[in-house]
């Protein structure tokens, strides 16, 4: 099939064309073909493989509860990322990366720098499992970190 749609494309474009050449430009363009389908088929399975948690519809919110339950930064908790919030003196600057799969959940590595924009902040990191269940990371007087599923919209 490839063959007749190569030929009628072809053809007007060089009626006078030998065999021998159109033959080479035939296997050329299947080989054409074969690698872009070959690279298609293969950034399907790499792009597959990038995100394997069992949760993959996570958030983050960051509760400036000091000025009520709802005040703070709601955001994507992806395979991996960076989120900075918080009022001036109290800001949390968090990284995560998603790490593997247990039977118990997804294991992420999490890091908090606070407060971040004081020259006395400090730097914690640990390695939490999410179940799908709201997960408190960090709690003090003026933040509460928790690791949630998006609610559905």
């Amino acid at each position: 099939m490839l063959d007749v749609a190569f030929e009628k494309w072809l053809n007007p474009l060089m009626p006078q064309c030998d065999q021998r050449k159109l033959s080479f430009m035939k296997t050329s363009f299947r080989a054409f073909i074969l690698a872009l389908t070959v690279w298609h088929i293969a950034s399907l399975a790499i792009a597959g493989e990038t995100d394997q948690r069992v949760f993959p519809s996570v958030e983050i919110f960051v509760n400036n509860h000091k000025y009520g339950d709802t005040n703070g930064c709601t955001g994507d908790f992806g395979v991996t990322g960076t989120m900075t919030c918080g009022h001036p003196g109290h800001v949390s600057e968090l990284s995560w990366a998603y790490l593997r799969l247990s039977p118990d959940g997804d294991i992420y590595k999490i890091t908090r720098k606070y407060p971040s924009d004081l020259p006395t902040s400090a730097t914690d990191t640990k390695e939490v499992i999410f179940n799908g269940k709201p997960l408190i990371l960090w709690h003090d007087n003026y933040q509460q970190i928790i690791m949630r599923l998006k609610a559905p919209k």
